[in-house]
């Protein structure tokens, strides 16, 4: 239940991945594809499963919304053991406000680092099939 809280507010901030200096058109079309989400948002359930995020609102690019969910999902997967902490009884509570607190950065971080590794992929796709 708290990773689901962690996970619609992580869906409420814009996590937005950069490119540091895009200097060729793969960088510039992720870093295009990351401004795209600017205003997307979803929710995601705490199973972490692929099917359980939603897009609340679009980015206007049905692979872009995907991806991101793709992101985000398997982000959670990855904190699963950190869930599994949070909704344990025997966690005192200030040990899961701390863990809730540092769970979130990572989680941050995770969804910012696989989305530009599968915007990169998609931009690369595009490009071979010369789609802008």
């Amino acid at each position: 239940m708290i990773l689901l809280a962690i996970m619609a507010v992580m869906a409420g901030q814009n996590v937005q991945a950069s490119v540091p200096n895009p200097q060729t058109d793969v960088d510039r079309a992720v870093q295009t594809m990351n401004d795209r989400l600017l205003t997307w948002s979803a929710s995601i359930d705490p199973s972490g499963s692929l099917d359980s995020c939603n897009t609340i609102t679009s980015s206007g690019d049905p692979q872009l919304d995907t991806l991101a969910c793709q992101a985000m999902s398997e982000c959670a997967i990855d904190m699963r053991l950190v869930t599994l902490r949070l909704e344990s009884p025997t966690v005192p509570d200030a040990k899961k406000d701390q863990l809730a607190f540092e769970s979130g950065g990572a989680m941050t971080a995770c969804v910012a680092k696989r989305r530009t590794q599968l915007f990169k992929g998609l931009a690369e796709s595009r490009a071979a099939e010369g789609k802008k």
